[in-house]
């Protein structure tokens, strides 16, 4: 065939796929689950929970519910010590 190229695979390592993170939710969804008894839940979830934030626009920032999982579950182990 005049012009075509044969697609070669230069690497043939296989990746690993990326661990399971949950769903993407707000900040007022993690508030709402799992700090219900905090007032301006949203806020305090938006400046002190930095772990599995994707920013998907200027203001757009949702959060992925099991890496909020693990960071509450080690704050609660770092509390009990």
């Amino acid at each position: 065939m005049r012009g075509s190229s044969a697609l070669r695979l230069v690497n043939q390592d296989i990746p690993e796929p990326p661990r399971a993170f949950g769903q993407l939710v707000t900040a007022k969804e993690i508030a709402t689950r799992y700090f219900p008894d905090v007032p301006n839940g949203e806020g305090w979830v938006r400046r002190n929970c930095h772990v599995g934030r994707t920013r998907l626009g200027h203001r757009t920032v949702l959060f992925s519910t099991k890496a909020v999982e693990e960071w509450i579950s080690s704050k609660v182990e770092w509390l009990e010590d």
